[in-house]
């Protein structure tokens, strides 16, 4: 597995990125990349998965990532042929992010198996009713972080009512609720 991790140091405006980028590290070799930094914004976000198509774990910051930008670039040919070709599986969200950013994850990375993220409690049965009745057929993990304990009920009460699946598995640790099936 090779890694790369851009932190808050790193600066994507003053460079060709991601080609000046990719003459330091072949960027076709990176499995598992991290960003950090602040400054990345969505079309600089989808240049690099343009040249990652190894890719298979992916952590953002989200709200520094998924901004305004998106609402142009979802009409991009670039954004559209991006989720034909990348393989990431694994989608770790850094920060809380409401139901429409997911759903920008999730259009992005049709391959997801695992997804973890912080959300707004007000919008935990609309994630759940999205990431499971729409057939995300790869998608059999989900990591909710920093929601409270009483969300086990609420979303045992909502995968039995909206019957989305007899076989699964529920944890709840430091804060964090876990779901297989």
């Amino acid at each position: 597995m090779t890694n790369l991790t851009l932190d808050h140091r790193f600066d994507s405006s003053y460079c060709s990125f991601p080609n000046d980028l990719n003459r330091i590290i072949p960027l076709l070799q990176i499995t598992k990349l991290v960003i950090k930094c602040s400054n990345m914004g969505f079309t600089r976000l989808i240049e690099m998965l343009h040249c990652t198509s190894n890719l298979q774990t992916l952590e953002l910051p989200l709200t520094s990532v998924i901004d305004t930008e998106y609402a142009s670039m979802e009409k991009n040919e670039s954004y559209k042929s991006l989720s034909n070709i990348n393989n990431i599986k694994y989608v770790c969200i850094k920060d809380m992010c409401d139901l429409e950013q997911v759903k920008i994850i999730v259009n992005l990375c049709p391959q997801l198996e695992h997804f973890t993220t912080g959300i707004v409690r007000k919008d935990l049965e609309a994630l759940l009713r999205f990431l499971l009745s729409n057939n995300i057929s790869q998608l059999f993990f989900l990591c909710i972080r920093t929601v409270p304990k009483l969300c086990i009920r609420q979303v045992k009460k909502l995968i039995k009512s909206e019957k989305f699946f007899n076989d699964y598995l529920i944890k709840y640790s430091n804060s964090n609720l876990y779901l297989w099936w």
